[in-house]
């Protein structure tokens, strides 16, 4: 499983976008010389490869911060709805229906967090961080 370069650099920049206009901040489009704009692609290959498994690190912390956030709210509402269950007169066929949903979702914001937990991992160990004593998990 790997990272798109592309991919990478235009979640990069969509998040900078993102951050500046949230903080009222002007972007503004960066010239690459010659008249063209600026290739967030073209800057990614310039990396050296360290630096790039640096960008995707960064990345992938991002990516994980909003699964957790999103796993916070699946548990809330899983909470919520076994509230519901445990209530008089509580219709528990659409509440298990739901609770079927809930759980899959949870399930697979599970799964994504595993597969950048691998990816991080593979970035690191490329990079040499002296960790031999990992537990595959």
């Amino acid at each position: 499983m790997g990272v798109s370069g592309s991919s990478i650099a235009n979640r990069c920049q969509d998040a900078y976008t993102a951050d500046a206009a949230f903080e009222g901040e002007e972007t503004e489009t960066i010239d690459g010389g010659g008249g063209e704009p600026f290739s967030e692609q073209s800057a990614l290959e310039s990396l050296s490869p360290k630096a790039r498994d640096v960008v995707w690190l960064i990345e992938l912390y991002r990516e994980n911060e909003r699964l957790l956030a999103r796993q916070r709210g699946l548990r809330e509402q899983i909470g919520e709805l076994m509230e519901y269950w445990h209530r008089e007169g509580a219709n528990r066929d659409l509440a298990w229906a739901r609770l079927v949903q809930l759980r899959v979702k949870h399930q697979g914001v599970l799964a994504h967090l595993k597969a950048n937990r691998a990816m991080s991992i593979e970035i690191l160990d490329r990079n040499g961080d002296g960790r031999d004593d990992r537990v595959a998990s």
